[in-house]
């Protein structure tokens, strides 16, 4: 693995390691964050043969947000498997590793521009990695630094200023890698994804959540079910906030039904007392970088990932980001009266896949005059997400596979789910070690075995799929490590 990047009177120059060429030579790619999209894009091109690859990362770690998603669902349309956020993260880790990836954490990449007379790209980018600022050239470079969140004040929500109103994607840190749990009344503002997901896990952290409020069901019919069904949270659709209240700490909102103007019908207004309240109402592509850059695809920039639009699923990020590789790769080699490598049988089999799950509310897309009730099962079991129904003889129907009917009669008498959570680590730099249960166990007991988590402490270091605790809360399930912690988080320059 390269050594950590330095600067010489040069330019950039890298140890003699992975391709690279001396100091001044251009890079075949940068690639701009090291996320799953960053690592997808990097592990396509270097498959493809290119050999001057290049990713930064302006954290001291590869994965993006992955490291903070401590619950699974990634990776199921592509591997057919349900990993966490951190396995996933260390899955495309070690994939880029494998094939001599170099990367540069800690830097943040100012600005691209170009292309050149020389039809070369320029990244400024600062770290002390890089021993400050740099100049890096480049014949392509692929954008996939994601995106942000929305905040209460771009949303325009009036009312006091107080401590408590965050974003979903800032609780989520704070509650997964902190160990911060920022209160315990929560209100969540947007039906996504990250909005289902947080209100789940305040729920499973002990805390009382209020209300979830919806322009829309914008999120996966999943989420729907094992995050806000599963724990009975209520949840209004067409609903939002229309005013903080609080000095010093947020002490209560008021909500009310939106309008066909956009407004509130105020005479239907409601206050709800809250410590928390959740922002989840949608992401911004990171793209400023760009903002003096005119280049396109054919002068070799390429956007991948949520920094070309927000996705549902990282299965789509990680598609459309080994895409973006390969375009890259293709384009260098044209330039250069080459052919490209063939990509591995796997990277071509991910490529090949439809990715598509449904979304929305539990009770969208079912057929016409079947009425919603409280035996009518959604399989969260694969993406399909059929509706089912097990009738007083046990027959299931609605199933497209063996799958959902196993799924559905499981359901029907003693629902089982896969737990998700974290518990506290010792003698490292991080607080909090992800972990998972080696098999679903009954959907009663999740509260259970998050009670019995906060109780552990695990002492570094400790290896991903190490047992943390056998039997968690008497369900016959062991507590596994989804991360590997070291006695000290010792990142290298390199990001591996």
């Amino acid at each position: 693995m390269a050594e950590a990047a330095r600067q010489t009177s040069g330019g950039l120059r890298l140890a003699a390691s992975g391709g690279l060429g001396p100091a001044g030579e251009p890079f075949d790619l940068i690639v701009v964050g090291g996320g799953p999209a960053g690592l997808a894009a990097a592990v396509a091109a270097l498959e493809s043969g290119l050999t001057r690859v290049l990713l930064l990362e302006r954290e001291d770690f590869l994965g993006g947000v992955l490291p903070q998603c401590v619950h699974d669902g990634f990776g199921l349309h592509l591997h057919g498997v349900s990993y966490t956020g951190p396995e996933y993260a260390q899955l495309w880790r070690e994939r880029a590793e494998a094939l001599g990836a170099v990367a540069v954490t800690g830097t943040t990449v100012l600005a691209i521009a170009g292309p050149r007379e020389d039809r070369l790209l320029v990244v400024e980018a600062v770290g002390t990695r890089l021993g400050g600022r740099a100049t890096l050239l480049s014949r392509s470079v692929v954008v996939a630094t994601g995106c942000r969140e929305r905040t209460r004040g771009q949303l325009g929500v009036p009312g006091t200023r107080p401590a408590g109103v965050l974003t979903a994607g800032t609780a989520q840190y704070m509650v997964n890698v902190k160990n911060q749990l920022p209160g315990d009344k929560v209100v969540v503002l947007g039906s996504g994804d990250i909005g289902l997901i947080m209100a789940r896990r305040f729920k499973l952290e002990g805390a009382d959540v209020r209300l979830v409020l919806g322009e829309e069901a914008t999120g996966l019919l999943r989420n729907h079910i094992r995050c806000v069904r599963d724990f009975d949270i209520p949840i209004r659709y067409g609903w939002g906030v229309a005013y903080i209240h609080g000095y010093g700490r947020l002490k209560g909102v008021t909500v009310a039904p939106m309008d066909s103007s956009g407004g509130f019908d105020m005479t239907r207004r409601v206050y709800v007392r809250c410590n928390v309240l959740l922002i989840a109402t949608g992401l911004i592509p990171e793209r400023e970088i760009l903002a003096g850059c005119s280049a396109g695809p054919s002068e070799g920039l390429f956007v991948c990932g949520n920094a070309s639009s927000p996705h549902d699923l990282v299965d789509q990020v990680t598609q459309e980001s080994l895409a973006a590789g390969r375009r890259a790769a293709e384009m260098v080699c044209a330039a250069a009266g080459t052919q490209p490598q063939s990509l591995s049988e796997q990277t071509l089999s991910l490529l090949e896949m439809t990715v598509t799950e449904p979304k929305g509310r539990a009770d969208a897309g079912m057929p016409a005059g079947f009425e919603w009730a409280a035996d009518a099962i959604v399989c969260t079991a694969c993406p399909t997400g059929c509706i089912m129904r097990v009738d007083e003889r046990g027959r299931v129907s609605g199933n497209a596979c063996k799958l959902g009917r196993q799924f559905a009669r499981a359901e029907s008498s003693n629902p089982v789910r896969l737990f998700t959570g974290t518990v506290r680590v010792e003698g490292a730099d991080a607080r909090l070690l992800p972990v998972k249960t080696t098999a679903e166990v009954p959907r009663a007991k999740l509260m259970d075995v998050a009670r019995a988590c906060r109780r552990i402490h695990v002492q570094a270091p400790v290896a991903l799929g190490q047992v943390v605790r056998t039997d968690i809360a008497g369900t016959g399930a062991d507590l596994v490590a989804t991360q590997t912690i070291g006695s000290a988080l010792g990142l290298s320059g390199s990001g591996f």
